[in-house]
């Protein structure tokens, strides 16, 4: 257990300590490259680390035998992985590759896109590296990985959609997500979330506080009655054979009683919910400072907010939620950024809600690791 404590905590600082030089040294020099050593180096140790991992993650033993069973002409193109991964593994085992080198490979194309989705807002990378970890993204980077590739590529392209002229790059975003997980056709709504060139009478906070409350009241009546209806509409339509979709009645968790979230006490939930009852009280004031650069992320991630309270424990329908929540790294860098930047001039209830949100986040990171997880813990290394 204690190695899982060295890797996670000595890679997290390791890498926040990089970028927060490069972002220093950028803001002395007028021309810095986004591609610096500061930058190359922490994406190659990431990927080392990470995909040096030997049994780490729930999905681990089911990609590492993928991988090995092969046949000599590759991995078929109709199994149960999409056109993307699959390529990857046929070039990966046409080269003699050892299975070590899929994970690498994975966890390189992971970080790269969640850099690359910063390169036009390179003061927040230090904070969106130390968040990715507070929050527990990374344990699903090495549990989900496709999935997390298509999240990470939806990701990087949410700048092309806020601008109609480049919305056909988000478009094609969402198309070589699918090239990893085809239920990123979900978030083409996100399209929609960004066309608004300025708030709307919905994002006035005490409107967006009415919603999300409402939600969380009638959770139960929303995932129960909703989604049923969802599911029988879509049976109707005979997609059973869009399995990797999650939209036939087999594939969803509540209606098999697999993949369900185990509920605890529920004060990490009522947590949660008191995180993004704060996020849209101090949205207003981001808003401000940041314009639409930060609206649309808060608009993704309110979304992805209300998927997840309706989702209840379901696990497949929170994974398919995770392209809006993922955006929640860069909402709360932008915030952490604001109060950092800020820190003189700001309100006191400000400062608290900063110190209180970090020390959480950082509190809940290490009971993760000692939790184990997704299998994050304990950790072993493949050589």
């Amino acid at each position: 257990m204690l190695l899982a404590y060295v890797v996670y905590i000595g890679l997290m600082s390791a890498m926040v300590w990089c970028t927060g030089r490069w972002v220093y040294l950028r803001n002395r020099m007028s021309s810095f490259s986004f591609w610096n050593v500061r930058i190359v180096f922490p994406i190659v140790l990431f990927s080392i680390v990470i995909g040096l991992r030997y049994e780490v993650g729930i999905d681990y033993s089911n990609y590492y035998y993928s991988y090995l069973l092969q046949p000599s002409s590759g991995m078929p193109w109709g199994g149960i992985f999409e056109p993307g991964f699959v390529l990857l593994n046929r070039l990966l085992k046409h080269f003699h590759l050892p299975v070590y080198a899929l994970f690498i490979s994975v966890a390189f194309i992971q970080i790269v896109l969640f850099y690359k989705a910063f390169e036009k807002k390179p003061y927040l990378l230090s904070f969106a590296v130390l968040i990715l970890f507070l929050t527990g993204q990374v344990f699903g980077m090495m549990n989900i990985l496709r999935h997390f590739i298509a999240a990470m590529i939806v990701l990087m392209g949410v700048d092309f959609a806020s601008k109609r002229s480049s919305l056909w790059k988000f478009l094609l975003c969402v198309i070589c997500a699918t090239l990893f997980h085809y239920s990123a056709l979900i978030a083409l709504p996100i399209a929609f979330l960004c066309v608004f060139p300025r708030p709307m009478f919905l994002e006035k906070r005490w409107v967006l506080l009415v919603i999300f409350l409402v939600v969380v009241l009638f959770q139960e009546i929303l995932l129960s009655t909703a989604l049923e209806k969802m599911i029988s509409f879509l049976g109707d339509l005979n997609l059973s054979r869009a399995e990797s979709l999650g939209f036939n009645t087999n594939k969803l968790s509540y209606a098999v009683g697999e993949f369900v979230l185990n509920e605890g006490t529920g004060y990490g939930r009522l947590m949660n919910y008191g995180i993004v009852l704060c996020l849209i009280l101090v949205s207003g004031r981001l808003y401000k400072e940041f314009g639409m650069d930060y609206l649309n992320y808060f608009r993704i991630y309110y979304v992805g907010q209300l998927f997840l309270v309706i989702a209840g424990g379901d696990m497949n329908l929170r994974r398919v939620a995770m392209f809006y929540s993922l955006s929640g790294v860069v909402v709360m860098s932008y915030f952490f950024y604001y109060v950092y930047s800020h820190w003189k001039r700001l309100p006191q209830t400000y400062k608290l809600f900063g110190v209180l949100l970090f020390g959480y986040q950082s509190m809940l990171f290490l009971y993760k690791i000692y939790a184990g997880e997704s299998a994050c813990a304990p950790y072993k290394f493949v050589i």
